[in-house]
């Protein structure tokens, strides 16, 4: 494994090492608490191919470079393990409840997961040391990504004017199948996160970047308007993202630096994981609250739509009875997905789904495998637009496959209806469609996946990481390496990769060539370095 030469600064306590270590030692902890909750051999085998599993991903990080030369792929290994199983085993312990309870094949889930964690991990070290892979995420970034000013800093002009647009896309943005225009304006969504980009710029480019007091009270205020926005028109995500980027940001950046973590910092750290502990069940409560009124959002105003969730929110009883019915209504039918008892923490975890299509895929016979295969061959064939298909004559409707990958499974096992879009597991489809040959599948198709990731970073000549990725690391933490089916990824790697290239680049040059009418600046200029025009392989 690639180390660093031992150093006083690295001996230091330094962000990632809190982290990683923090969370290795959870791991063990909780480990500990299930041989107390559920001593049978049902329970502890899988915790503990979770905890190997889950270890490894966290030493490997820890005695790598990788978090501060990838930090972008780096942190999809430990939004993976975490979404897949970490965060489920913390949530359960704390819950004093088995790790194994309402789950399907828990002994056959985490075996699968745990052969995933050491081919994607395998494939993050091979990647980063073998020279001509290393290399290409450079070539991209320099060759391609860069004269588009993907990885130019935006002047404060520049990121207010794209959050204008990002606030006007997720509130007007989206529609419904075939909607070309709410879908192209729903793409440009992510700009809405871009503000809480301004400090990390403002510590690149120094004083010079501009009133960061100001800013603040700005960033303050913004805020404010996506809170009232999401309370009104009932948009959760808006308001639950919001927070989530802002600490994957923080993540992200700090475990880069290897500098000492100050006492100051610590109390930061401690001061904010105690409010988080307070906010979380008032956050549950929320969004319970906006769940209920969801359906308010068609018929009433906006201002009842928020005063209808204010007052289910006060109403704790409701709230209670709410959650007791859901958890009651779905345990034990041939489809559910419950699992953890605080559905704020089930947004973090994608274990239940994992663990539903592997045990439905573990049941099918040959023809099934081979239906699975045709079905997600046209699901590929669905990424392209439809007027490609009419343009070309080809018959082929898409409104045909308005369905997910986790509901086909339902159907081959039971009969389930299509149009639910219960969430698939591209872990299950890589077991039954390659079987043993699933490791070396995944391992080239991870690659693939990190080649074009790291694209987005560049740090010579001060530069970073392209916003388009960091005001999307929600989704890289639950999807960067997984997804919801084989289909899914291959769209990742297509469309999902060149499409917020594409439209960062149209707006950033847009607004470039806006602004010059009024000879305003619309990047700023940290200067350049022979790196800019000189290759070079990642460092260990």
């Amino acid at each position: 494994m690639d180390t660093n030469p031992p150093t006083s600064r690295q001996s230091q306590l330094t962000f990632k090492s809190l982290l990683l270590n923090g969370m290795q030692a959870l791991c063990l902890i909780c480990w500990l608490a299930q041989c107390v909750i559920d001593s049978s051999t049902d329970n502890l085998l899988p915790v503990t191919l979770i905890v190997a599993s889950t270890s490894l991903v966290l030493q490997y990080l820890r005695l790598s470079a990788a978090m501060t030369t990838q930090p972008l792929t780096a942190f999809t290994l430990l939004g993976f393990t975490a979404s897949s199983q970490f965060v489920a085993l913390v949530f359960q312990t704390f819950d004093w409840v088995p790790m194994v309870q309402y789950l399907r094949s828990p002994l056959l889930t985490f075996g699968v997961l745990a052969i995933v964690h050491v081919t994607v991990v395998l494939a993050h070290f091979t990647y980063r040391n073998f020279a001509p892979l290393a290399n290409i995420p450079k070539v991209i970034a320099v060759k391609v990504l860069s004269p588009l000013k993907i990885h130019s800093i935006p002047t404060l002009m520049t990121v207010w004017l794209m959050s204008a647009l990002g606030v006007l896309a997720a509130v007007m943005g989206g529609g419904s199948f075939g909607d070309a225009g709410g879908k192209f304006l729903a793409g440009f969504s992510f700009l809405l996160w871009v503000p809480y980009l301004i400090p990390i710029y403002a510590k690149i480019v120094g004083p010079g970047y501009g009133d960061m007091k100001k800013q603040y009270m700005l960033l303050a205020a913004y805020t404010l308007v996506i809170v009232a926005i999401a309370l009104s028109r009932n948009i959760r995500s808006m308001l639950f993202i919001g927070p989530i980027q802002l600490t994957f940001l923080f993540v992200l950046e700090s475990c880069r630096t290897a500098e000492a973590v100050s006492k100051r910092t610590l109390k930061v750290l401690a001061a904010g994981a105690l409010t988080a502990a307070i906010a979380i069940p008032a956050m549950s409560d929320l969004a319970i609250a906006m769940e209920i009124a969801r359906d308010k959002r068609y018929t009433a105003s906006t201002v009842e739509v928020a005063k209808e969730t204010a007052d289910i929110f006060f109403d704790k009883t409701r709230i209670s009875q709410y959650r007791d019915a859901s958890r009651g209504t779905y345990i034990n039918l041939t489809y559910d997905e419950t699992y953890l008892s605080n559905p704020l923490f089930a947004r973090f975890t994608e274990t239940k789904f994992h663990d539903n299509m592997i045990h439905f895929g573990s049941l099918f016979s040959e023809e099934d495998r081979l239906r699975l295969i045709d079905n997600q061959t046209d699901k590929v064939k669905a990424i392209l637009p439809q007027n490609v298909y009419d343009a070309l004559g080809i018959k082929f409707n898409k409104n045909d496959f308005m369905f997910s990958t986790g509901d086909y499974y339902r159907f081959i096992d039971h009969g389930g209806a299509f149009g639910g879009f219960a969430t698939g597991s591209i872990w299950a489809d890589m077991y039954v469609v390659f079987g043993a040959w699933f490791p070396l599948v995944l391992f080239v198709l991870i690659t693939v996946v990190f080649v074009l990731m790291d694209a987005n970073g560049r740090f010579d000549a001060g530069h970073f990481i392209c916003p388009a990725a960091l005001c999307a690391l929600w989704p890289l933490y639950l999807y960067g390496i997984g997804g919801e089916s084989i289909s899914f990824k291959v769209n990742q790697i297509t469309r999902g990769t060149l499409q917020p290239w594409v439209l960062y680049a149209l707006v950033v040059l847009s607004i470039y060539a806006m602004l010059q009418l009024f000879r305003r600046e619309a990047f700023v200029s940290v200067g350049t370095t022979a790196a800019d025009t000189k290759t070079q392989p990642a460092t260990p």
